[in-house]
């Protein structure tokens, strides 16, 4: 059994909970290499989880510069808002101040 189809039911799971997509999970996790080939296979950065955040929020959640800067060149929309009205920048921001515990 591969991995992926080890992981298949749990993944469904997720999005039919949550609405993420493995595009958001691998940005969140920082694996650009996954990112990379989910875009080459077609995965869109303008999808929305149920509370309104993209892959780009994801990554800036999960606070990767690399990865961010990457999908920023490779076309993810920045000014994207979530449903608290937060652009991933933004996020990305709050995340850094609550690493240093200043938020």
């Amino acid at each position: 059994m591969s991995t992926d189809e080890k992981y298949r039911p749990i993944l469904a799971l997720l999005f039919r909970q949550t609405g993420i997509y493995r595009l958001m999970l691998g940005a969140n996790a920082g694996k650009i290499g996954a990112v990379r080939e989910l875009r080459r296979m077609g995965a869109s950065y303008e999808l929305q989880d149920k509370n309104g955040n993209t892959a780009l929020h994801w990554a800036c959640i999960g606070k990767n510069v690399e990865l961010i800067e990457w999908m920023l060149t490779d076309g993810a929309d920045a000014s994207a808002i979530n449903m608290l009205g937060r652009t991933p920048l933004i996020l990305l921001g709050i995340m850094q101040a609550v690493s240093v515990g200043a938020y």
